[in-house]
């Protein structure tokens, strides 16, 4: 009897094992998403397969709104926590109601919040 063990690929995070097992989500990590020229970050994208498994990312990250979006800034173990920006590490988190999907980017400094920031901005100008 042959036991197949689930890949683990070096460089993926807790996080993105934590959810890539669900088979109503689409998980993806993208490392080093460059924000501009200088700057880098993480980012895990959870894209729900249908409208059950929405409902319950939305649960699971306490998101009360259904239209548009929503974001904030989560503990980096615990995106769905909500936190205040201290300089330090954390995550943002984007979440569209349109696309049923999470956005989970890795903020490590001060440097990265800002530029983070400044691709959001340039994304909502540029629609």
């Amino acid at each position: 009897m042959m036991l197949l063990l689930p890949l683990v690929v070096v460089g993926q995070s807790s996080l993105y094992h934590r959810f890539a097992t669900r088979s109503n989500l689409t998980v993806a990590q993208v490392v080093g998403f460059r924000l501009n020229d200088t700057v880098s970050v993480d980012v895990l994208i959870l894209v729900a397969d249908n409208d059950k498994a929405w409902q319950q990312l939305k649960e699971e990250f306490d998101i009360r709104t259904d239209k548009g979006s929503t974001s904030w800034l989560g503990e980096p173990a615990l995106p769905a926590r909500r936190t205040k920006w201290t300089g330090k590490g954390c995550c943002k988190v984007i979440a569209s109601h349109e696309k049923r999907t999470l956005c989970i980017y890795t903020i490590k400094n001060q440097k990265e919040y800002d530029a983070l920031l400044e691709y959001q901005f340039s994304k909502i100008e540029n629609q």
